[in-house]
């Protein structure tokens, strides 16, 4: 092959192509952007529309059904959910993951006109339904939790300036706050003086919306000049607010806003409250853009927060940094390398047991220049280093080295039989050429599948195999081309020093050959005994899966690692918010003194609402609810692990809540990795939202029954009580009052009435009008309210109207248009999967379905999660098996070859089960990654050996004689490339260089089941290969009697 001469030939060039190489790779792995995910769209669109004091059934009949009504026409929709809560309705849309980019764009489109078309929305709504597209580019980074012993004024102005200062960063995306209030100004109003003075609360808002004015008139233009004329009366103070005059008479005198109310500067009023630390907070969520650093962000903000801190001498200031994304980040550079170092430093060392040293150096240059050359190419492709690129470089670490093993071997073993330098470089390339370049192909093709599993999974892992197939082509490359240019200079090098050569030569020689004299007799009993020995180890086989099926676990992502914890409670529905705040603080001082301070980075109390997130879509809201964010030290920096420390609480807080009249009191963990459902989510649908409430109920009791399943709850929670007011048509129309005008009238009295804006600066701060406190807590005022008719006068509303209590609902959850409650628990993965728990409940629930006929259930969450998840890995695993049977039969010109090299892929799992186990991890998603992996390199030495046993049969040799001979050949090479590998991930396994718990199980699962197949490729190949043979030829024997007794059918090859 000409082509492999002129690189060996042009040496210069080649070695100034490996310094460009190391020198680029070098730059870009220190240039290209880090985050902690890929930048991605989520094919989800989000509809959000704010009604303003509109209770929960309101917003889903006026709002949420009339949107869902005219969304739900459009194609290519897979999911939608929504959520109708007091004050807004939130829709969440999941896109079909199988449309194309320009379909899926389309439907974006196309939710944004359906919205357009619903006309007659609540005049109330003054902003249009907002449409969002979620991406990976909106998700936080980290969150700042800022707190301490000072006024709110001065820790609202601190907010405000940190914010200003996380803003000021280019690669910072606009942070959300929480916690956090706006600045108003209040006029409240005495209702008495409203009747008092004969005045409806209405002319207020139109006398400040009169006289907060700044027009321009014009132009003037005099003698002197033109001048800009302006009509100027901005109000400016609460003094000019409270002096504004309202009505004067024809005596002169006046009645001015200070004389039915008060104005005065006050911040937003919300049914929500931060706490850290027990202290009342703000919290800051830091964003960053689709094209900024994360590392670089984090390190700014927290370098210019300090300071700030330290400037402006803040010691009462405390701030707390949790969520910190940025963390993972550099924990996996670290892991990354740190194991790389590891790595090849391990991988070396084994090179040089059976090579001599420059030759070990040349194989083993092949990892760096293609790990470098790879992050060239990821920089070119857009691609960033983020945590799943990451995966993917250390699972290849010790893959990458592979194909270099190989030929540097091939090219030893030629130059050990005398040859030059030049010819063993030229000869041992070729000799091996095809076989290593099949083996780069079934590798890929084990991966390339992976970019065909649909979803957002698919989304989210498809970097794995871009990755993975960038860094094996560039390996390829690299020992094809580069190192045999490489290895030529080395021995040439050797050549010149022959004499001290010999020497070593003949000490490795005897290692080699010790270990192979060793394993040719074993090759050769196997062989003698072939038939048992392979029926053996189907047998263990056969075995090892009937133990998966009964003795483990199969859990998509594994609650390991866990570092974030919320405690949900609920109190009296008629709780307000205040009070809430107050029945938390004993389970806030048992957390505080029952984990330890190097555990506990931060506890954030969120007082009227429970999420999961900040970007929860569906959060719950209400003065009732309240839940405490536990956030703690990474897990290898603490003794106890999350469950641990929730067990050891769980009976004090649950007690403490039930003295403190809070119930459903629930633990939810936020897990590592892609997001998924929770371990059990069942849900129910329906229209009468008492009887599902009474089907969740009885589900509940029975998932109590199951041991193991523990925080069981459902999502329906009952909110505030509504006061109807119900108008008297006929005495409303004989007083001349619209039901509009009355409804109108009793939300700004109660709810307020933004009437104009003061300007501070670039501040626009709304002028607010309503009652005064006493008076928006009492019934009796509202109904005593003022009216005001067609011709002007007042009319109390009593007079037209009376009202009733009817019990409320915090929020009505929808799945596809129809009213939905889910149950949801959490269950202890030691003991059942979310599988498990689903077939023990699934008899109960079908009865429980046949009896009421009004609802029908449906298993969600992690179960359904699972179950497509697995359902694509399943596929993509039979299509990649396809392509490397079509890759083999191909190269070796036989449909039966394949058949013998694949053998090691089932048969490896046995180790892959044999190490979870041990190792006592479930069978999870990244373990499956892991098998994937498994699948495209345990084939790699079987292809070299079956190609060798081949090469040797064409010289004349018999299927034994053959065998044995090829794994002569091929022992060291065999044992190198399975050593270095395992070597290379073993630091991985066992946290050598940095721990990673997301990444152990496909690590476990490379591993020890390559470790394992090794074993197989070495042993059960070239049996089976040899009871190919002997079945070729019963079968001649049988359809040819006569005929000359050959090895094969056709010839010695096929």
């Amino acid at each position: 092959m000409k082509i492999i001469e002129i690189p060996i030939k042009n040496s210069i060039a080649v070695n100034l192509l490996t310094a460009i190489i190391l020198v680029i790779g070098t730059i870009s792995a220190i240039t290209t952007n880090r985050e902690a995910f890929p930048s991605i769209n989520f094919d989800q669109v989000t509809v959000q529309t704010f009604y303003p004091g509109a209770s929960a059934k309101s917003v889903e009949l006026y709002v949420t059904n009339r949107l869902e009504e005219e969304i739900d026409k459009i194609e290519g929709l897979e999911e939608i959910r929504s959520s109708s809560s007091e004050n807004v309705s939130f829709i969440f849309i999941k896109l079909d993951p199988d449309l194309t980019e320009a379909k899926k764009s389309k439907a974006i489109n196309d939710i944004q006109k359906a919205v357009d078309r619903v006309k007659g929305l609540p005049e109330e709504i003054k902003d249009p339904p907002l449409v969002t597209e979620l991406s990976s580019g909106m998700m936080p980074v980290m969150e700042m939790n800022l707190s301490g012993d000072m006024p709110y004024e001065k820790l609202h102005e601190i907010t405000d300036e940190i914010i200003d200062i996380v803003e000021s960063f280019p690669e910072s995306n606009t942070p959300l706050k929480y916690g956090y209030k706006e600045k108003e100004y209040w006029v409240e109003i005495d209702p008495e003086k409203l009747k008092q003075y004969h005045i409806n609360i209405g002319l207020v808002t139109s006398r400040l919306l009169q006289e907060n004015l700044s027009l321009p008139g014009g132009v003037l233009k005099s003698p002197e000049g033109d001048m800009l004329v302006r009509t100027f009366g901005e109000l400016k103070t609460t003094d000019e607010i409270n002096n504004l005059i309202l009505r004067t008479n024809s005596q002169g005198v006046s009645v001015k806003i200070k004389d039915i109310g008060e104005a005065k500067k006050a911040y937003e009023e919300t049914d929500t409250l931060y706490r850290a630390s027990g202290k009342p907070s703000t919290n800051i969520v830091v964003r960053k853009k689709p094209s900024g650093d994360i590392i670089t962000l984090v390190d700014k903000v927290k370098k210019s927060v300090e300071q700030y801190k330290k400037d402006n001498k803040l010691d009462d200031l405390r701030i707390s940094y949790v969520s910190d994304m940025s963390f993972f980040v550099r924990n996996r550079l670290g892991v990354l390398f740190n194991n790389g170092v590891v790595g090849i430093v391990l991988v070396l060392l084994s090179l040089l047991l059976f090579l001599s040293k420059g030759i070990a150096f040349v194989a083993a240059l092949g990892m760096p220049i293609a790990f470098l050359g790879a992050i060239f190419c990821m920089n070119l492709l857009g691609m960033s280093i983020n945590l799943l690129t990451m995966f993917a470089l250390v699972i290849v670490l010790g893959m990458l080295v592979d194909d270099a093993i190989i030929v540097a071997e091939n090219i030893w073993q030629h130059y050990e039989r005398g040859k030059s330098p030049l010819q063993a470089a030229l000869d041992g390339t070729k000799e091996v050429f095809w076989p290593v370049t099949a083996t780069i192909l079934t590798t890929i093709a084990a991966f390339s599948p992976m970019l065909m599993v649909s979803g957002i999974f698919g989304k989210f892992i498809s970097a794995i195999p871009q990755v993975v197939i960038i860094s094996l082509l560039i390996s390829l490359i690299e020992a094809m081309f580069i190192l045999p240019c490489h290895a030529y200079d080395m021995l040439s090098i050797i050549d010149k020093k022959r004499s001290r050569f010999k020497t070593k030569k003949n000490k490795e020689i005897k290692i080699v050959t010790s270990l192979t004299n060793i394993y040719l007799k074993v090759l050769h009993f196997t062989l003698r005994f072939r038939y048992l020995f392979s029926l053996s180890i189907l047998a263990v086989f056969i075995g090892s899966i009937v133990f998966v099926n009964k003795y483990m676990k199969s859990v998509l992502f594994p609650a390991e690692g866990v570092e974030i914890f919320f405690i949900q409670a609920e109190a009296p529905k008629e709780t307000p918010y205040w009070k809430t705040s107050e029945l938390m603080r004993p389970l806030e001082k048992i957390l505080s003194e029952n984990i330890a301070p190097d555990e506990l980075k931060e506890y954030v109390t969120y007082i009227g609402l429970q999420q999961n997130d900040h970007m929860d879509p569906f959060r719950s809201k209400g003065g009732h609810l309240a839940q405490i964010g536990v956030f703690l030290t990474a897990e290898n920096q603490r003794e106890r692990t999350a469950d641990q420390i929730i067990e050891s609480m769980r009976e004090n807080l649950l007690q403490t809540g039930k003295e403190n009249s809070l119930s459903n009191i629930v633990f939810t963990r936020r897990r590592t990795g892609p997001p998924v459902g929770k371990p059990i989510a069942i849900r129910i649908l329906g229209e009468d939202l008492k009887e599902m409430k009474a089907s969740s109920l009885k589900i509940q009791e029975k998932l109590k029954t199951i041991e193991g399943v523990n925080d069981i709850s459902d999502n329906f929670l009952t909110g505030k009580d509504e006061m109807r007011i119900i108008v008297d048509k006929e005495k409303a129309a004989k007083a001349k009052i619209s039901l509009r005008n009355v409804a109108q009238t009793i939300r700004t009295n109660l709810e307020g009435q933004i009437a104009t804006y003061v300007l501070e600066g670039s501040d626009r701060i709304p002028i607010k009008i309503r009652y005064q406190k006493k008076d928006r807590m009492n019934v009796e005022t509202v109904m005593d309210s003022m009216i005001e008719n067609q011709r002007g006068l007042l009319v109390p509303l009593k007079d037209i109207a009376n009202y009733e209590r009817r019990e409320g609902t915090s929020s009505i959850k929808h799945f596809n248009s129809e009213r939905v409650i889910t149950i949801s628990a959490s269950i202890d993965e030691k003991l059942l999967s979310s599988l498990e728990v689903n077939e023990l409940v699934k008899p109960f629930i079908s009865e429980l379905e046949k009896k009421e006929t009004g609802t029908r259930f449906e298993y969600g969450g992690e179960y359904e999660d699972t179950s497509k998840s697995m359902t694509s890995l399943y596929q993509a695993f039979a299509l990649a098996l396809a392509v490397i049977f079509l890759i083999l039969a191909t190269l070796f010109k036989s449909l039966t070859q394949p058949f013998v090299i694949m053998a090691a892929i089932p048969f490896g799992l046995i180790g892959v089960i044999a190490a979870f186990y041990a190792h006592s991890l479930p069978l999870s998603f990244l373990g499956m990654i892991g098998m994937i992996g498994l699948t495209g390199v345990v084939v790699n030495d079987s292809i070299v050996l079956v190609d060798f046993i081949n090469k040797a049969r064409k010289e004349g040799m018999q299927g034994i004689d053959a065998a044995l001979y090829a794994g002569k050949r091929r022992f060291r090479a065999v044992c190198l490339t399975s050593v270095t590998t395992v070597l290379g991930l073993l630091p991985l396994v066992y946290g050598i260089g940095g721990y990673d718990k997301f990444l152990r199980p496909a690590a476990v699962a490379l591993g020890y089941g390559l470790l394992f197949a090794t074993f197989l490729i070495l042993l059960l190949v070239p049996c089976l290969y040899v009871i190919r043979l002997d079945l070729f030829r019963s079968i001649r024997a049988t359809l040819f009697p006569f005929k000359e007794d050959v090895d094969d059918i056709s010839s010695k090859t096929t």
